[in-house]
């Protein structure tokens, strides 16, 4: 995700960027001057929640893998796979 910041405009503001982030405990990827992409984290409730309408959509919707993975913002089908590997079911 990339967020950004309107009078980050200095070597001064990104250190003061990246220091806000890692007080609030955000893993920060990338700082430059007006833009942070930081890693969004997902929990195991969220990413469950995901995998159930994954479910749903192949049993009751005539859709494949690469179009579920895309209506449920996965970056690809081996990643939408790796998160059934990880789901309890």
């Amino acid at each position: 995700m990339k967020l950004f910041i309107k009078y980050m405009v200095s070597s001064r503001c990104k250190m003061a960027v990246k220091s806000a982030l890692d007080k609030l405990g955000i893993h920060h990827v990338k700082v430059k001057l007006g833009e942070v992409e930081i890693m969004e984290n997902i929990t195991t409730e969220q990413r469950d929640h995901k995998i159930e309408r994954a479910k749903e959509l192949l049993l009751y919707d005539d859709l494949n893998l690469t179009e579920i993975s895309y209506r449920l913002d996965y970056s690809s089908v081996a990643h939408l796979s790796s998160q059934f590997k990880k789901s309890p079911d």
